[in-house]
């Protein structure tokens, strides 16, 4: 069995983050939150999706042009996605990075960084 240290695994979980939050962050870009547009089961069903796609490839000994890796780095965003879905809609409610929770946001343009709302409402 391969045993990973307790440091390498938050070295390899650190990297993979960033990949994968670096992916997501130039997708949306591209694509505009389209994740959104079918909800969290979406989400879910576009990671299925990629699960078949894999699995097909693989059974046919199909060569094509996007690695696992990169499929794996999209499974793991939309993931990602599917829990804001969630977190959103499951009493509003986001966590602060100090570990504190607090009301999220729910007007269509959202909180700013600075922590102001166009909404001009406490959260």
């Amino acid at each position: 069995m391969n045993t990973i240290t307790e440091k390498r695994f938050i070295e390899l979980y650190d990297a993979t983050s960033k990949r994968a939050r670096d992916l997501a962050i130039s997708k949306n870009k591209e694509y505009g939150s389209s994740f959104a547009k079918h909800g969290a089961l979406g989400t879910i069903i576009r990671v299925s999706d990629k699960i078949d796609r894999h699995v097909t490839v693989t059974n046919r000994s199909i060569q094509v042009s996007e690695k696992l890796e990169d499929d794996l780095l999209d499974m793991i965003n939309y993931l990602v996605y599917a829990y804001f879905l969630i977190q959103n809609q499951n009493d509003k409610i986001k966590t602060k990075e100090d570990g504190k929770e607090e009301k999220a946001c729910t007007c269509e343009e959202g909180c700013k960084e600075d922590g102001t709302c166009p909404c001009k409402q406490e959260h």
